[in-house]
């Protein structure tokens, strides 16, 4: 049933408007509008919602729900996966909000937008260097998708329908890739990793590229991986990899490792993608999120690019300088057979966030981070490993600012859960473990620091006396 709106309403129609706009559509109650709803679906009385506040006693309202939350503010943080709690200078916001930043969309006729067309094309520049290939575009919705969209590109330019990716990549990508490939035959092969080490071996590599030379697209790896532990051999395997036709090597990044790692392009990624939530963005409740996608400069590349691409020229009748679309892939732009996407989001404003961050940043305050990340959670390693029954880190293999922890106790991963957020410690995220075992991968960031981590210390003496 719905409620009828009085009229003299802040926002909404008064009786007679409605009365007359149902009789224009033919029908005789708001209700006949959601007919096609079945009826055990539909509720039957008025919503059971607080109030009616003025707008001061709304505002209020919400402040209240609100601060039943614990935001990451108030919490000593380790969360880690490949988005984290970054932080975010306070020049980038106050740049980013100028109007003509903040309101911009697709910028879709250049003579009008070069200032957008700028801050993406300087975006693009400076991705391309942190990872040391030629072209970036402006972007996919995050690395998810940024994976998904790799895949069909490399299965376009091959013209093969294989791709091997290791097991350690976290579940929620591998969704979204099984969902990008349904339907268009592609093939999924997942590498088993190391146990101990944390990483795939070389030789399972090439072992498992020859078993599949007749269809390999791709190899597509994750430096750091999901355990935070670093690939090695990545420059064996871009060889082994382009000892078959066309198929592609594709990296996978965490961009603020790019400070000390080496950029994929210099060990032969032909492709590279990563999400770029945390060189310049929020976490923002889920979104919006900046899907990195770059690649080596080729006559295959530039054209199956998802996206599009901007690129700097003059102007035609003067040496001035000018910005311009050079390639737009989608099917808005093109024949929809010869579209590489169809994403259509635009995820300038997020792009221009990172373009600001990155500028700030300079090369050597990208190092800076890098170096602090890895220290801190070098350090923290080290100290975890000190408390009785639990070992720091699991996996042998080199990381870089995340690492997975076992606890071995009698407690579940719940309890473990309600220990720490009682302390007002967010202590990583939960994985499969045996039984009396708790698995944790924690991770660094700007915020980890010798007090925060003899917070997590002191919680984890605590919970390991208590269990």
């Amino acid at each position: 049933m719905v409620s009828p709106v009085r009229s003299g309403a802040y926002v909404g129609n008064s009786p007679k408007q409605i009365e007359e706009m149902l009789e224009a559509i033919g029908i005789k109650s708001i209700d006949e509008l959601f007919s096609d709803i079945p009826e055990d679906l539909r509720l039957d009385k008025p919503l059971e919602l607080a109030g009616p506040y003025t707008e001061r006693g709304l505002s209020q309202f919400f402040d209240d729900m609100a601060s039943k939350n614990l935001s990451l503010n108030e919490t000593t943080s380790f969360l880690a996966g490949g988005l984290a709690y970054h932080y975010v200078p306070a020049a980038v916001d106050e740049l980013l909000r100028r109007g003509e930043i903040y309101t911009s969309y697709t910028p879709y006729q250049a003579e009008i937008s070069q200032g957008i067309l700028q801050m993406i094309f300087e975006y693009q520049a400076m991705i391309s260097e942190i990872t040391g290939m030629d072209m970036c575009n402006a972007s996919a919705y995050d690395w998810d998708t940024s994976l998904g969209e790799a895949t069909l590109m490399a299965c376009r330019i091959s013209k093969k329908s294989t791709l091997l990716l290791p097991d350690t990549v976290p579940e929620r990508r591998k969704e979204v890739l099984a969902s990008y490939v349904e339907g268009v035959g592609i093939n999924i092969v997942y590498i088993p990793h190391n146990k101990e080490t944390g990483q795939i071996e070389l030789e399972t590599v090439v072992s498992m590229l020859a078993e599949h030379e007749n269809d390999l697209a791709a190899l597509y790896v994750e430096v750091p991986n999901y355990f935070g532990v670093i690939e090695e051999n990545l420059e064996k395997m871009s060889e082994i990899v382009h000892q078959y036709k066309k198929a592609q090597f594709i990296v996978g990044i965490y961009p603020p490792s790019l400070g000390l790692l080496e950029a994929p392009g210099n060990y032969g990624a032909d492709i590279v993608i990563g999400e770029g939530q945390t060189i310049g963005n929020g976490l923002n409740y889920g979104g919006p999120f900046l899907g990195i996608f770059a690649a080596k400069f080729n006559r295959d590349t530039k054209r199956n690019m998802i996206g599009r691409l901007i690129s700097k020229t003059t102007e035609k009748d003067s040496d001035r300088e000018a910005y311009t679309i050079t390639l737009q892939t989608r099917e808005q732009h093109i024949r929809r057979e010869k579209a590489t996407s169809n994403i259509c989001s635009n995820q300038s404003l997020t792009a221009i966030s990172s373009a600001i961050y990155l500028a700030l940043l300079g090369p050597k305050g990208l190092e800076e981070i890098s170096y602090n990340i890895y220290n801190a959670a070098h350090y923290m390693a080290k100290e975890i490993a000190e408390i009785d029954g639990i070992q720091s880190p699991v996996h042998s293999g080199p990381f870089f600012h995340e690492f997975v922890i076992d606890l071995t106790t009698s407690k579940t991963s719940e309890e473990f859960d309600v220990f720490m957020v009682d302390r007002k410690i967010l202590a990583g995220i939960p994985l499969e473990a045996e039984e009396g075992h708790i698995r944790r991968l924690i991770g660094a960031h700007e915020f980890t620091c010798r007090e925060s981590v003899e917070k997590l210390l002191n919680a984890l003496y605590a919970f390991m006396e208590a269990a």
